[in-house]
């Protein structure tokens, strides 16, 4: 089984943010992020709240530039009737 715990490395030692329910001297494996990005996954999840659509815009801009995308061409579209 495998799951993810938010911790803090304080002091040289891993020490977990939540209630881990594993028996004194488990061992783990623990992955570190190679990402810049030092906030906790509850943090980006909050801030995604009221930010979601700005910060995916700035942090994706620009990211297809280098590609030859081409639009088909998308022919007729039937009218519809109003909706009343």
């Amino acid at each position: 089984m495998s799951y993810t715990i938010p911790a803090i490395f304080d002091a040289g030692v891993f020490r977990p943010l939540k209630p881990v329910e594993l028996a004194e001297g488990t061992q783990v494996e623990v992955q570190v992020p190679t990402s810049s990005d030092e906030r906790l996954p509850e943090e980006i999840a909050q801030q995604a709240g009221a930010l979601a659509w700005p910060d995916f815009v700035e942090r994706t801009y620009g990211s297809c530039a280098d590609l030859d995308l081409k639009r088909h061409e998308q022919g007729e579209f039937e009218p519809r009737e109003p909706i009343a």
